[in-house]
């Protein structure tokens, strides 16, 4: 047994044992079905094969998963596993437990989890650990967590796939709210650090250092005159890039004299980080604007990437006119970075779009939107003052903007719908822009892109029977010239008073792309059966042909082929 599966059901057995003394309902001690199991497995073979022995995958894999939920005096405790005969580097089968008991206003997270309780501070990070969640009555919801972020990797420097040294990395974090949806108060605090000792010294290098992680944030959501929120955040970091640096002693830092959990030492610093929002919701429109700004080296251990450097200012409506009939949404924001002006360049990005759907009737609904994504990029002055060696560095010639826009234009009609036959028709049509300008002079490096997709669908719900027809096309007007199109159809049947479910579906996709021309064929065949309600079957075969022509003909063909079985009680 390894030591993670190990630590797996000693883990599990000590919070059973410890909680069965608590949570117990002494009312069902003596009752029927104190315990009870309910859940589900699956087990799926996929079998490959290919013409191309490039691209060839492994001919059989297997993937078993399961689902179980054990209830024991009103205890939950549900938790999963899945194995599979697929290894890699990254992840093994059967390495990563978790349990998630609830009993009343309690829940726990044991093994493998991860928790959210901010974007500044612990957001969606992998632990092995502990937490917890509290929410007493209406009012309260507590959150607190304490585990291991990360292994100690040790690098092998005779593989170039392998990956980098890594100290093992602690941390726990607490959240205390207060309040309901429209009003509340957050406080949540975060501490991570790196043990020195988890790597040798022979792993050690410059570059690698053991870092210390403070955050602290405040939140808050306010309603004013029933119809106006007002919610805010404001976050501080304080990070050290090497803990056996000198200490600092007078540091006036707010987090560096939080009760003695932060050390400020030489390479500290503190970094902040905070957003508002006020919307407005009446009972036909709601209007929103929103501010956020990251200071520029702002850093989180709780998060596995945290964009910084960078101001976002945008605004957002919603409309509905025409008593429903009619939605409008539009919205406009701008994105700056090099708040502090220490880059070579800054970037200002604008970002506006807008979208109208009309239900004509209740047969035919139209939708329209339009969006303009724009990037400014501009040299910093003060850099180009200080570096440049000619009369000629001083020109913007780097100074450029990008523009994509996109447009998009939806139909759908209902031709018929009787009591047991739909017959409908749909279209949408895409059309994106991009160019580049440069130094105010437009460049030939831009291009659009057509969409277009329609089709028909047939329905007969009386016999389970779809019928569906649709086309494609796609164009790029770039050098090549790349076009795409061709037809797909499909069809599904229910049977057996609609325990057994039968779909094909085809399509052809012709390609050309300068003077050169292919094909693509696409065909899927799935049947579904399930006996009685705990038992299903599910069978699939998916076969590709792809076919190229010119100077560099070539042919290949893929099958994939699918046997599933699934369990639930």
């Amino acid at each position: 047994m390894s030591s993670q599966l190990a630590r797996f059901f000693v883990t599990a057995i000590f919070f059973l044992l410890a909680n069965l003394s608590w949570a117990q309902d002494l009312a069902k001690i003596g009752g029927e079905n104190p315990i009870h199991l309910s859940g589900g497995v699956s087990l799926n073979q996929v079998f490959y094969a290919s013409s191309n022995q490039e691209n060839r995958r492994d001919p059989f894999n297997y993937y078993l998963g399961g689902q179980l939920t054990l209830d024991i005096y009103g205890l939950s405790l549900p938790f999963a596993f899945t194995y599979s005969n697929q290894q890699s580097q990254f992840r093994q089968p059967f390495n990563q437990f978790s349990v998630h008991p609830t009993y009343k206003w309690v829940t726990g997270h044991f093994g493998y989890t991860s928790a959210s309780y901010s974007p500044y501070t612990l957001n969606g990070h992998i632990f092995e650990g502990a937490a917890i969640d509290l929410k007493p009555g209406d009012k309260w919801d507590i959150g607190v967590m304490y585990g291991r972020l990360q292994k100690s990797v040790v690098s092998d420097t005779t593989d170039t796939n392998a990956l980098p040294s890594a100290f093992e990395r602690w941390g726990y974090s607490v959240k205390l709210k207060y309040g309901d949806q429209l009003n509340y108060a957050k406080l949540i605090l975060f501490k991570s650090w790196d043990e020195a000792g988890s790597l040798p010294p022979i792993n050690l290098n410059e570059e690698l250092k053991p870092e210390e992680n403070l955050v602290a944030s405040l939140g808050f959501s306010k309603q004013l005159f029933k119809k106006l929120v007002l919610q805010g955040e404001y976050a501080s970091s304080a990070l050290t890039r090497d803990v056996t640096s000198p200490e600092i002693n007078d540091s006036s830092e707010p987090l560096a004299n939080l009760g003695g959990l932060f050390t400020p030492r030489t390479s500290s610093a503190f970094y902040n980080a905070y957003n508002a929002a006020i919307n407005y919701n009446a009972k036909t429109y709601s209007v929103g604007v929103r501010y956020e700004r990251v200071g520029s080296g702002y850093q989180t251990h709780g998060a596995y990437y945290f964009n910084s450097d960078f101001y976002n200012l945008s605004a957002n409506t919603n409309l509905s006119l025409l008593r429903g009939k009619a939605k409008v949404t539009a919205s406009l924001g701008m994105q700056e970075d090099n708040l502090e002006n220490t880059k070579v360049s800054g970037t200002k990005r604008l970002v506006g779009s807008m979208g109208l759907g009309i239900s004509a009737s209740e047969r035919l609904n139209f939708n329209v939107g339009y969006s303009n994504y724009t990037t400014f990029t501009n040299i910093n002055r003060d850099y180009i003052d200080i570096t440049f060696l000619t009369p000629y560095d001083r020109l913007d010639t780097l100074n450029y903007s990008q523009v994509a826009q996109n447009a998009n234009l939806g139909m759908n009609y209902v031709i018929s719908r009787k009591k047991n036959v739909s017959q409908s028709v749909m279209a949408n049509f895409t059309l994106m822009e991009t160019h580049d300008v440069q130094a105010d002079i437009p460049q030939p490096s831009g291009s659009i892109f057509y969409t277009f997709n329609g089709g028909y669908i047939h329905s007969i719900m009386s016999i389970g029977l779809s019928i569906s027809a649709m086309l494609n096309m796609q164009m790029n007007d770039d050098e090549l010239g790349t076009k795409v199109i061709g037809p797909a159809m499909s069809i599904s049947k229910m049977m057996f008073n609609k325990t057994m479910r039968t779909s094909f579906a085809i399509a052809y996709n012709n390609v050309q792309s300068g003077n050169t021309t292919g094909s693509t064929i696409n065909g899927r065949a799935i049947l579904s059966y399930r006996l009685k309600k705990s038992h299903s079957f599910q069978v699939s075969a998916i076969a590709v042909q792809r076919q190229r022509g010119g100077e560099t003909a070539s042919k290949a063909s893929d099958f994939t082929g699918t046997l599933g079985y699934n369990f639930s009680f």
